[in-house]
């Protein structure tokens, strides 16, 4: 059975910032004797439940998620680290990369799993080179090729070694496979996994569309979901790669999608986001940007006259 229990005492935190007495989330949905059990983990809380104590709240798992991450003081730092590292988002980390390194953790593909972004956080910040960096992936792989694909964080390290040229799985086996896997299973981990897949299929140009299409209708769902703001920026670029492959209208997704850029992230990563604009959808992405901007602002004005 797949089961939540380990969102259950964020969810009770949420509860005592909005003011909710354990009666009041439950009613209609469980006894509160029930919520107690799920709570002091003599019983584990199944998603369907979760779910509607959620929606109680008027909130989504997304949420609980993120707050989980971000403002729990007894989260090992982990999914925190590698929320910071997908996103680069480097500013404060350094605490949360000094915490992570002293962890000793007991499942060997999830140490693994954290290694790869530990690496590709050094490589980020230059503690190590890009063939430093290729080295060490090499080595993880030698861990885990003969190991069951169908874990989402095995499904991570395939797509770091995509990342640096190393074909040693296609970007089609990837999307079937993250198709396959529950994303209720490590759901932080399928997020980060769904997006880098699209990330990459975007920069490779791929030419299935069919399969796109069909992978991207799924991403809608979990961004939905986990809807987190930088990664909804990014799906406007995967909307507008689908429009721009099948000779669509969409200067509206990519102009949301640079605009959005500007506003979360700094001018490395901006430079970046912009660079590769410019390869996928042969364009000039500043001069897009300011020519789609001057016609919002002629939108506008002629709203207002």
């Amino acid at each position: 059975m797949i089961t939540y229990e380990k969102y259950i005492s964020v969810l009770d935190d949420l509860r005592i910032d909005r003011g909710l007495t354990v009666e009041e989330l439950c009613e209609g949905i469980i006894s509160p004797r029930s919520y107690y059990r799920y709570l002091n983990k003599t019983s584990v809380i199944t998603i369907d439940i979760l779910d509607q104590l959620i929606n109680r709240l008027n909130l989504n798992l997304g949420n609980v998620a993120i707050y989980g991450i971000h403002f729990k003081s007894e989260d090992a730092g982990v999914t925190r680290f590698i929320f910071r590292v997908h996103n680069k988002s480097y500013h404060d980390i350094k605490p949360i990369y000094e915490r992570v390194l002293k962890l000793n953790l007991s499942n060997r593909v999830a140490e693994l799993c954290l290694n790869t972004f530990i690496y590709k956080y050094q490589k980020d910040v230059n503690e190590i080179t890009a063939d430093e960096y290729r080295e060490k992936l090499l080595l993880i792989y030698e861990e885990v090729k003969d190991l069951h694909k169908k874990d989402i964080r095995i499904v991570l390290i395939y797509i770091s070694l995509i990342e640096i040229g190393e074909n040693v799985i296609s970007y089609a086996e990837i999307a079937d496979l993250i198709l396959e896997i529950d994303f209720r299973v490590e759901s932080m981990y399928y997020f980060f996994a769904l997006d880098r897949a699209l990330r990459l299929s975007v920069k490779a140009n791929v030419s299935n569309m069919e399969k796109y299409r069909r992978f991207l209708k799924h991403a809608k769902m979990i961004f939905d979901y986990f809807y987190i703001r930088n990664i909804m920026m990014n799906y406007s670029l995967y909307i507008a790669y689908e429009k721009y492959k099948t000779n669509e209208y969409y200067n509206e997704d990519l102009y949301k999608h640079l605009t959005n850029a500007i506003g979360i992230y700094g001018k490395p990563l901006i430079n970046e986001i912009f660079y590769n604009v410019g390869e996928v959808f042969k364009i000039n992405a500043k001069d897009f940007l300011v020519k789609e901007t001057k016609k919002q602002i002629e939108r506008s004005y002629i709203k207002l006259i």
